[in-house]
């Protein structure tokens, strides 16, 4: 059984998209942490450790956790989520919401919503997300790579999916 340690992640807040990219390892999901050791911005992953750390939610979004919700690639191309929360639900369009302290195991593609954030989580190679990254491309941003490759960090950010054009 092959287990999933690459995932593509689309990130969509007000109808816009703020990331999207392809994360390695352990993520997690949750609202911006001004007290981390690094300062940290919204939609901009970073990887500390085995684990990706991406922020979806502003300071000002007290019903997302700082920490809300573990994301696993999982053999059988299942994704693993893990409501780390004390405070609000995980909610999907087509399932019952995950609710605080829950864990459950879904196949991909998926798509959930983190407060005012929807999320698609799918396969690197999946029809829906190679489709998402022709229409990017034909915009002219590339897309983000982080995570560990051979004990090396990839970091390979578009200006225009940190707004920086």
């Amino acid at each position: 059984m092959r287990v999933q340690s690459e995932l593509a992640v689309s990130v969509r807040r007000g109808g816009e998209e703020t990331f999207r990219g392809t994360l390695a390892g352990l993520i997690e999901l949750g609202r911006l942490d001004p007290a981390a050791r690094e300062a940290e911005q919204l939609d901009v992953p970073r990887a500390s450790g085995d684990v990706v750390r991406l922020p979806v939610a502003e300071l000002s979004e007290a019903a997302v956790s700082r920490r809300q919700l573990r994301l696993e690639g999982l053999p059988e191309d299942c994704l693993r989520l893990v409501d780390e929360s004390r405070k609000g639900p995980v909610r999907f369009a087509d399932r019952p919401a995950l609710l605080p302290g829950e864990t459950a195991e879904y196949p991909l593609p998926l798509e959930l919503h983190v407060g005012r954030t929807m999320v698609l989580v799918a396969l690197p190679e999946s029809p829906r997300w190679l489709a998402l990254r022709e229409s990017r491309k034909s915009k002219g941003a590339e897309p983000v790579e982080v995570g560990r490759s051979r004990g090396s960090l990839l970091a390979l950010f578009s200006k225009e999916l940190i707004g920086t054009t």
